[in-house]
């Protein structure tokens, strides 16, 4: 087996290295025995480390697990996401050895944020965690079809609930610490907070009571006030058809509640300030659905949906489009994972990125990704220079690109004490080179050029840092070093300082 090194020039914007985060079977990637053994200060996109208490494949930061990739623990459970601190924190999931799944948003090795979990039993629940516990909106769907939608506390039900049976047919219900106080048919008004306000006087100001009132246009509300305002659990039929039942501040739609559109839509959730704001559920008349967060009245965040013809999404979302990280799967069985901007697909198709991997594993098979970092040309004839680390002692090939063209490169020399390579391409010249410079001056203005992080940040474009000369000398006064106080990072190395 042979490993390589792949480098990124100064003068590439792209690189064409395949790279797959889709994987089928999760034994084989911990098992597969040419993944590279994580090393201490050694950054790596892919590499291999036991613990005490399970497995780690995926991205290595040279001091520990806080990048993405795969964990299988020793009790049983299996995860697949982002970590921090050798915790599972960020976007994941989590696979337990009852049959349980949780997907969504990890802090600290909890389950806590937006998410999604799937019990063994068939139950699924979709809202706001903390601990692995609902905590805020969520839908909760048993396995026989019926739907929990309102507010959680400490997994509990608390407050107002639209219960919707398996035939669809639906009842306002209201909890306290999971125990139901009352109950009331679609769209009236419930008994019990009716009974607990005494009824508003007319011809003096509504407040702290409950009344129903016409308007002029033809509209009606039935439920609590507050300072002559709609404030409190109420219903409000428009003129028009449309229908909400829920909580109101000030005359407007706030807090949790469900509206009816004469379209035939329907939206469950939160509210703020007469707009949808909040996880909620919108239901379309033609059966598109979407479970998610909203703001603004659009949908904002984390969300799924799922149309009539099949088309699935779940991501994040910007105004009502599809926008950052996400994933799609077509009808016709297409799936795109990556990037969304303003709807639109930035990234590759997974079946298209994992045939493209799987070809390029089998054209180089007994190559295997160990180390990165940037380099330079220096002349027309393929000499480049890096750094000696980067390249030093384990790599038996090294391969660059520049603009889409990949060269492979052979070390001509190197020197360990002052850290230097000079490396020259096998088979190819290239168009583009940087000349050096004569002696730096001190407080000279510099910039740094390179590729830090890139392969854990999927972005192959040239960074840039500023600092100035702040030393004409390094440790020990050694003056084949200079120091600047430009900033880099791990993948920086082998680049160029430029006057």
């Amino acid at each position: 087996m042979k490993k390589i090194l792949s480098l990124l020039l100064i003068g590439i914007l792209q690189i064409n290295t395949a790279q797959a985060d889709i994987f089928d079977n999760l034994a084989k990637i911990l098992g597969n025995p040419n993944t590279p053994l994580c090393i201490k200060n050694k950054v790596s996109i892919k590499c291999k480390a036991t613990f005490d208490d399970g497995v780690y494949v995926g991205g290595w930061d040279g001091v520990g697990v806080s990048e993405k990739g795969y964990y299988a623990f020793n009790s049983g459970e299996k995860y697949h996401g982002k970590f921090k601190n050798h915790q599972r924190h960020g976007d994941g999931v989590n696979y337990y050895p009852n049959g349980d799944i949780a997907r969504g948003s990890w802090e600290y090795n909890q389950f806590t944020g937006f998410g999604t979990y799937v019990w063994a039993n068939g139950d699924t629940a979709t809202g706001k965690w903390k601990s692995t516990k609902l905590e805020g909106f969520a839908t909760y769907t048993f396995a026989n079809g019926e739907k929990n939608i309102g507010n959680w506390k400490n997994h509990k039900k608390e407050g107002r609930f639209s219960i919707i049976a398996p035939n669809e047919t639906e009842t306002i219900r209201y909890y306290k610490n999971d125990i139901q106080v009352s109950s009331s048919n679609k769209y009236t008004y419930s008994s019990g907070n009716k009974n607990q306000l005494k009824a508003c006087e007319k011809n003096k100001e509504f407040h702290n009571c409950y009344s129903e009132h016409l308007y002029g246009n033809g509209d009606k509300y039935v439920g609590e006030w507050k300072n002559d305002k709609r404030h409190g659990q109420g219903t409000y039929a428009f003129a028009n058809g449309e229908k909400y039942v829920g909580e109101w501040k000030n005359d407007k739609r706030h807090g949790q509640g469900e509206n009816h559109y004469p379209t035939g839509d329907k939206y469950v959730g939160e509210w703020r300030n007469d707009l949808m704001d909040g996880h909620g559920d919108y239901l379309w008349a033609n059966g598109q659905q979407y479970i998610g967060e909203h703001k603004d009245g659009k949908s904002n965040g984390f969300g799924k949906i799922k149309k009539s013809d099949g088309f699935i999404y779940i991501g994040e979302w910007k105004d009502d489009l599809m926008h950052g990280q996400g994933k799609a799967t077509y009808p016709n069985g297409t799936i795109q994972q990556g990037i969304f901007v303003q709807g639109n697909f930035k990234g590759e198709k997974i079946n298209e990125g994992i045939s493209r991997a799987n070809s390029q594993i089998d054209k180089v098979a007994e190559l295997i990704p160990w180390s990165y970092g940037s380099a330079f040309f220096v002349n027309s004839e393929g000499y480049a220079i890096t750094n000696n680390h980067v390249i030093d002692g384990e790599c038996s090939k090294i391969k660059g690109t520049v603009k889409e063209q990949t060269f492979f490169f052979t070390v001509i020399g190197a020197d360990e004490e002052n850290d230097i390579a000079i490396l020259k391409t096998l088979d190819k010249k290239n168009k583009h080179y940087i000349r050096l410079a004569d002696s730096p001056l001190l407080g000279e203005e510099v910039i740094v050029a390179g590729f830090p992080l890139s392969e854990r940040n999927v972005n192959y474009n040239v960074k840039i840092t500023k600092g100035i000369v702040s030393a004409l000398s390094g440790l020990n006064n050694n003056f084949s070093d200079i120091q600047i106080d430009a900033a880099i990072q791990p993948g920086n190395s082998g680049g160029p300082i430029v006057n």
